[in-house]
């Protein structure tokens, strides 16, 4: 008796799927529908479709007069324009989005510019202000023109400082203006179904 109870036990067990068989098809569909430079939801869209036809019994088991069928044929164009649409908008924000990013790379570079120059322009007026105490005390005229020259140069830096800041209020401007990179509820939802 226990032998006969052991025997059905092991006939069970040796019954079982042990293979992946059913993965291993899944590759072959697969395969089958693979077209080069296939987007993803195509594909996706693709193995529902060939699942449906494998789980109705085949593609003659496919009801044509079917009211949902019918439904989804007949508004197939207009959801494919919704998403060309809500394609061309990402792609807009996306780029606004890099434009964005790049000017504000370009202001804090000018910022860091700008601070150059303003310590160049400090650094010669300091040294322009030291070699006149020296022509002073010394009374030596080539320590005066020295000073002269650094506070040319030091000028000079301050007109490139002024064109600097100018640019740099026409960048923060143009920033101000960019439209910023938003996050739509659309969006939220297209990501959330693939998480």
């Amino acid at each position: 008796m226990p032998q006969n109870q052991l025997w059905t036990v092991v006939k069970q067990i040796l019954l079982l799927s042990h293979g992946q068989a059913t993965v291993e098809r899944g590759f072959s569909v697969n395969k089958e529908i693979e077209v080069e430079d296939m987007a993803e939801s195509t594909f996706a869209a693709k193995r529902m479709v060939c699942d449906h036809v494998h789980s109705v019994g085949g593609i003659g088991n496919i009801g044509v007069t079917d009211k949902q069928l019918l439904l989804y044929c007949a508004s197939a164009r207009h959801k494919y324009s919704a998403y060309l649409e809500e394609q061309k908008k990402s792609r807009s924000k996306v780029a606004a989005g890099q434009k964005r990013k790049a000017l504000s790379d370009e202001v804090s570079e000018l910022k860091a510019k700008r601070k150059a120059l303003q310590n160049d322009a400090d650094a010669l007026s300091t040294a322009a202000d030291d070699f006149s105490e020296q022509a002073e005390q010394s009374q030596q005229l080539t320590l005066l023109a020295k000073a002269n020259g650094m506070r040319r140069a030091a000028r000079e830096k301050g007109d490139q400082l002024k064109e600097l800041n100018q640019l740099i209020d026409n960048k923060l401007l143009e920033l101000e203006n960019c439209p910023q990179r938003e996050v739509s509820v659309n969006n939220c939802k297209y990501l959330c179904k693939y998480l």
